[in-house]
């Protein structure tokens, strides 16, 4: 099995004051229920998991870099902020699968701010990794908000608030409260929800 065939997950965790961001995630069809949890999702869109085969490293890495500036031209963010972000070159970064997988998990951080939030996220650190049975690996990564307006209604997202991490809104996913009980507590903890 390689690297790219473990279904990887992201959540990002921004935090303001005591409080931490969260989105109330619309219903998918014939899957995840409604309920709020943190901005996140696959490192992988199913674009780029129907093409997985054909791309090259680069290439995927410029699909998904692509995927951040449309969403930055539907939020009105001046592409300069990307520059900022991601650095200058990223030609020639990617020389092994896993290389490719931190870099499309810094990217993803940054797409599902955008996507969910209207927010665009500066990742900052690795906060949490947990393999979810065999092929599936979820990942906490802490960022900032660099530029933009919360938008509380989005495509996959109904809506956005600032929330008490000890007092999570009624309907919260287990695994998110779970997690970040682990992430701002250091320890397993606990959590009612």
């Amino acid at each position: 099995m390689t690297r790219l065939d473990v279904e990887v997950t992201i959540h990002v965790l921004i935090k303001k004051d005591d409080r931490i961001l969260m989105v109330l995630n619309k219903a998918e069809a014939g899957g995840k229920p409604a309920g709020w949890g943190l901005p996140g999702g696959s490192i992988l869109t199913d674009e780029q998991k129907s093409k997985l085969g054909d791309f090259q490293f680069e290439e995927l890495v410029n699909s998904a870099i692509g995927h951040i500036k449309e969403f930055m031209r539907r939020y009105d963010i001046p592409p300069s902020y990307l520059g900022e972000i991601l650095g200058d070159d990223t030609s020639g970064i990617i020389h092994s699968e896993e290389d490719l997988i931190g870099a499309l998990i810094y990217l993803t951080t940054i797409r599902e701010g955008l996507e969910e939030t209207g927010l665009l996220f500066r990742p900052q650190s690795l906060a949490f990794d947990e393999m979810v049975g065999l092929a599936h690996r979820a990942v906490i990564v802490t960022a900032e908000i660099v530029a933009g307006e919360i938008s509380k209604v989005t495509d996959e997202t109904d809506d956005c608030a600032w929330v008490d991490p000890d007092n999570l809104p009624e309907g919260s996913y287990y695994s998110h409260a779970r997690r970040l009980a682990i992430v701002l507590k250091g320890r397993e903890a606990y959590v009612s929800v």
